[in-house]
């Protein structure tokens, strides 16, 4: 997870919460991430609460 306050990063242990999902591109799945980020950012102008 991210801290604020510190500006600094942690892994999470075990089944411990995370502020954030960091996912790679897949060679197969040639822009996924930008498809991602088009998805949320749609449901976003649609009003449906997303991170």
């Amino acid at each position: 997870y991210y801290k604020i306050d510190t500006n600094e990063w942690y892994l999470p242990i075990g089944a411990a919460p995370s502020t954030h999902i960091v996912k790679q591109s897949h060679v197969r799945l040639d822009g996924i991430v930008t498809n991602e980020q088009l998805c949320l950012q749609t449901a976003k102008n649609l009003g449906i609460d997303v991170p």
